[in-house]
Protein backbone atom coordinates (compact mmCIF):
# COMPACT_ATOMS: atom_id res chain seq x y z
CA UNK A 1 0.00 0.00 0.00
CA UNK A 2 1.03 3.39 -0.79
CA UNK A 3 -0.51 6.55 0.15
CA UNK A 4 -0.29 10.07 -1.45
CA UNK A 5 -1.15 13.41 0.38
CA UNK A 6 -2.33 14.69 -2.92
CA UNK A 7 -1.70 14.32 -7.09
CA UNK A 8 1.74 16.46 -7.36
CA UNK A 9 3.30 13.98 -4.75
CA UNK A 10 1.97 11.38 -6.46
CA UNK A 11 3.49 12.87 -9.97
CA UNK A 12 6.97 13.16 -8.45
CA UNK A 13 6.98 8.87 -8.22
CA UNK A 14 5.56 7.84 -11.43
CA UNK A 15 8.73 8.30 -13.48
CA UNK A 16 7.42 8.97 -16.51
CA UNK A 17 4.97 5.98 -16.74
CA UNK A 18 2.24 6.09 -19.31
CA UNK A 19 -0.39 4.38 -17.63
CA UNK A 20 0.10 6.29 -14.00
CA UNK A 21 -0.15 9.60 -16.36
CA UNK A 22 -3.29 7.65 -17.75
CA UNK A 23 -4.44 7.71 -13.88
CA UNK A 24 -4.23 11.86 -12.96
CA UNK A 25 -5.74 12.16 -16.63
CA UNK A 26 -8.76 10.13 -15.15
CA UNK A 27 -8.20 12.35 -12.19
CA UNK A 28 -8.16 15.50 -14.34
CA UNK A 29 -12.15 13.72 -15.46
CA UNK A 30 -13.63 13.18 -12.55
CA UNK A 31 -15.96 16.25 -11.77
CA UNK A 32 -17.54 14.89 -15.55
CA UNK A 33 -18.17 11.49 -14.20
CA UNK A 34 -21.53 9.91 -13.70
CA UNK A 35 -20.89 7.27 -10.50
CA UNK A 36 -21.16 4.03 -10.87
CA UNK A 37 -20.10 4.36 -14.85
CA UNK A 38 -17.22 2.67 -15.86
CA UNK A 39 -14.99 4.92 -18.25
CA UNK A 40 -11.60 3.80 -20.02
CA UNK A 41 -8.44 5.30 -21.23
CA UNK A 42 -6.65 3.39 -23.69
CA UNK A 43 -5.99 -0.23 -22.75
CA UNK A 44 -4.63 0.63 -19.78
CA UNK A 45 -7.00 1.73 -17.08
CA UNK A 46 -10.63 1.62 -16.16
CA UNK A 47 -11.92 3.92 -13.66
CA UNK A 48 -15.43 5.07 -12.36
CA UNK A 49 -16.48 6.89 -9.40
CA UNK A 50 -18.79 5.81 -6.08
CA UNK A 51 -20.92 7.69 -3.84
CA UNK A 52 -19.28 6.18 -0.47
CA UNK A 53 -22.57 6.70 1.83
CA UNK A 54 -23.69 4.15 -0.96
CA UNK A 55 -20.78 1.59 -1.00
CA UNK A 56 -20.22 -0.53 1.78
CA UNK A 57 -18.09 -3.92 1.33
CA UNK A 58 -18.19 -6.94 4.32
CA UNK A 59 -15.75 -8.32 2.51
CA UNK A 60 -12.28 -7.68 1.28
CA UNK A 61 -12.09 -7.40 -2.44
CA UNK A 62 -8.50 -8.37 -4.20
CA UNK A 63 -6.95 -8.57 -7.92
CA UNK A 64 -5.15 -10.44 -9.89
CA UNK A 65 -4.65 -8.66 -13.11
CA UNK A 66 -5.02 -5.28 -12.53
CA UNK A 67 -3.76 -2.97 -9.20
CA UNK A 68 -6.39 -0.65 -7.94
CA UNK A 69 -5.99 2.67 -7.10
CA UNK A 70 -7.79 4.79 -5.58
CA UNK A 71 -8.62 9.03 -5.70
CA UNK A 72 -10.48 10.92 -2.79
CA UNK A 73 -12.56 13.50 -4.73
CA UNK A 74 -14.85 14.95 -1.98
CA UNK A 75 -14.93 13.82 1.78
CA UNK A 76 -12.76 11.06 3.71
CA UNK A 77 -12.71 7.21 2.72
CA UNK A 78 -11.96 4.59 5.33
CA UNK A 79 -10.17 1.65 4.03
CA UNK A 80 -9.53 -1.59 5.24
CA UNK A 81 -6.06 -3.32 3.80
CA UNK A 82 -4.75 -6.28 4.10
CA UNK A 83 -2.18 -9.00 3.04
CA UNK A 84 -4.58 -11.25 1.07
CA UNK A 85 -2.37 -14.32 2.59
CA UNK A 86 -3.50 -13.08 6.04
CA UNK A 87 -7.18 -12.92 4.75
CA UNK A 88 -9.69 -16.30 5.03
CA UNK A 89 -10.84 -16.56 1.29
CA UNK A 90 -14.61 -16.85 0.81
CA UNK A 91 -15.12 -16.83 -2.96
CA UNK A 92 -12.63 -17.39 -5.57
CA UNK A 93 -10.77 -15.93 -7.70
CA UNK A 94 -13.07 -14.81 -11.17
CA UNK A 95 -11.22 -14.16 -14.60
CA UNK A 96 -14.47 -12.76 -15.37
CA UNK A 97 -13.84 -9.65 -12.83
CA UNK A 98 -10.42 -10.18 -11.68
CA UNK A 99 -11.89 -10.43 -8.15
CA UNK A 100 -11.19 -12.42 -5.34
CA UNK A 101 -13.46 -11.92 -1.94
CA UNK A 102 -11.92 -12.54 1.91
CA UNK A 103 -12.89 -11.79 5.02
CA UNK A 104 -10.61 -11.16 8.19
CA UNK A 105 -9.13 -8.13 9.51
CA UNK A 106 -6.57 -5.62 8.51
CA UNK A 107 -5.41 -2.09 8.89
CA UNK A 108 -7.51 1.00 9.09
CA UNK A 109 -6.10 4.12 6.61
CA UNK A 110 -7.96 7.25 6.16
CA UNK A 111 -7.65 9.01 2.60
CA UNK A 112 -8.78 12.25 2.95
CA UNK A 113 -9.96 14.42 0.44
CA UNK A 114 -7.04 15.05 -2.71
CA UNK A 115 -5.51 12.02 -1.61
CA UNK A 116 -4.24 8.88 -3.56
CA UNK A 117 -4.38 5.34 -2.13
CA UNK A 118 -2.74 2.38 -4.31
CA UNK A 119 -3.26 -1.09 -2.86
CA UNK A 120 -0.27 -4.07 -3.88
CA UNK A 121 -1.38 -6.51 -5.76
CA UNK A 122 -0.65 -8.84 -2.57
CA UNK A 123 -3.11 -7.15 -0.64
CA UNK A 124 -7.02 -6.77 -0.77
CA UNK A 125 -9.18 -4.02 0.27
CA UNK A 126 -12.42 -3.03 1.42
CA UNK A 127 -14.37 0.45 2.25
CA UNK A 128 -15.84 0.87 5.76
CA UNK A 129 -19.57 2.12 6.38
CA UNK A 130 -18.24 5.46 7.89
CA UNK A 131 -16.80 6.72 4.71
CA UNK A 132 -18.14 10.07 3.03
CA UNK A 133 -18.02 11.91 0.08
CA UNK A 134 -17.26 10.58 -3.36
CA UNK A 135 -14.59 7.96 -4.41
CA UNK A 136 -13.16 7.30 -7.93
CA UNK A 137 -11.20 3.69 -8.03
CA UNK A 138 -9.11 3.07 -10.96
CA UNK A 139 -8.26 -0.73 -12.16
CA UNK A 140 -5.07 -0.07 -13.47
CA UNK A 141 -2.82 -3.06 -15.57
CA UNK A 142 0.57 -3.69 -13.50
CA UNK A 143 2.92 -4.56 -16.74
CA UNK A 144 5.95 -3.08 -17.11
CA UNK A 145 6.32 -0.60 -14.10
CA UNK A 146 7.25 -0.95 -10.79
CA UNK A 147 7.53 2.03 -8.13
CA UNK A 148 11.23 2.79 -7.01
CA UNK A 149 12.02 1.46 -3.50
CA UNK A 150 9.57 -0.98 -3.60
Amino acid sequence: MRIYNDVSEFEVCINGSRKWKRFIEAIGKVKCLSNDEAYSIGDSITFWTHDLRCVVEKRFIGSRRYQTALYSVSGTAYIDIADKGKLLPVERYSDLNDREYFVGSGETVQLHEGGILLIDMSEAFKILQQSYGVLMQAQVTVEGFSFPNK
